[in-house]
């Protein structure tokens, strides 16, 4: 009797030790998965942070040459995305241009061949979706797309020669106007999650901002040439009070520097002729007056 109960005590003993174990693992495990999955949200966070702080850094030190805030923001997006390649768009009616490209190797000679995307020739497309909707298009496998049954001239090499597959296409929005996408590209079925999606998008709104800012800059640049010029003019005019042909000569190179033209003259009309005052450029001029007719 003592025996039965001894073993039956030994036994239980190990089943309640088994149930503890058990009951450990429940709990410590979901702490480790956990903890685990706080360390990689962090890493994934400074990570980006890091990607933006380089994004914002190459706009400010921008001049105007807006290649190198594109291509570093492709770089970063594409990576954090964990996409095999990318482009960046713009937007001119119904057409796009690349204006930076994150590619692998083959992808160059397929963009070369249609480096410029005119929907009007593409309808269907993902970057036609786009403009309809201004809405972001994630294609989970471009082999299933509409616009790959369908044979376009565009997609079908970009599955079966570069070998994309997943597609995401994020608009650049200003006030609502799409003026560029920027579009990502793997060559697994893998779509892109919510979660990449959204900071594709914070780098398309510091696209959009790094656009403006050029915009403004060359404005204020072109304002301040027309004043040099127009300075320039009326200090020639206020030296020379009866020297007619040197304010001519200012006025014509002047404003031949502020529209970037090649060649200008100024005629003055004489009797019936139109008589050459002032020119300015490369190109010979082997006549002093030019007839009016009406013929």
């Amino acid at each position: 009797m003592r025996r039965g109960r001894a073993a039956r005590a030994e036994r239980g003993g190990k089943r309640k030790q088994s149930e503890a174990a058990k009951i450990g693992r429940r709990h410590v495990t979901p702490k480790k998965l956990s903890i685990a999955q706080l360390l990689r949200e962090r890493d994934e966070a400074l990570e980006q942070q890091i990607a933006t702080s380089k994004v914002l850094s190459a706009i400010s030190n921008s001049t105007g040459d807006l290649g190198p805030v594109f291509s570093t923001l492709l770089s970063n997006a594409t990576r954090l995305c964990q996409a095999t390649f990318g482009n960046l768009f713009l937007r001119d009616g119904c057409i796009f241009r690349p204006v930076a490209i994150h590619n692998p190797k083959g992808y160059d000679d397929v963009l070369r061949r249609s480096a410029v995307i005119d929907l009007r020739e593409n309808a269907g497309v993902p970057l036609d979706r786009v403009l309809k909707t201004n809405r972001v298009v994630n294609i989970p496998d471009l082999r299933d797309d509409q616009s790959y049954t369908n044979k376009n001239k565009f997609i079908v090499p970009l599955v079966d020669t570069v070998g994309a597959r997943s597609f995401v296409a994020v608009p650049m929005l200003k006030e609502n106007e799409l003026i560029g996408t920027i579009n990502m590209y793997r060559r697994q079925a893998r779509p892109f999650t919510s979660k990449q999606i959204e900071m594709v998008q914070s780098f398309a709104s510091q696209a959009v901002i790094a656009i403006e800012n050029a915009r403004l800059l060359n404005q204020l640049r072109e304002s301040l040439q027309q004043q040099t010029a127009t300075a320039d003019v009326l200090k020639v005019i206020s030296r020379s009070a009866f020297a007619l042909q040197a304010v001519l000569d200012t006025l014509v190179e002047s404003s031949s520097r502020l529209c970037e033209a090649y060649d200008s003259i100024i005629f003055l009309q004489r009797g019936g002729k139109l008589s050459v005052t002032a020119h300015h450029g490369p190109i010979p001029v082997d006549f002093l007056d030019w007839p009016i007719t009406r013929d």
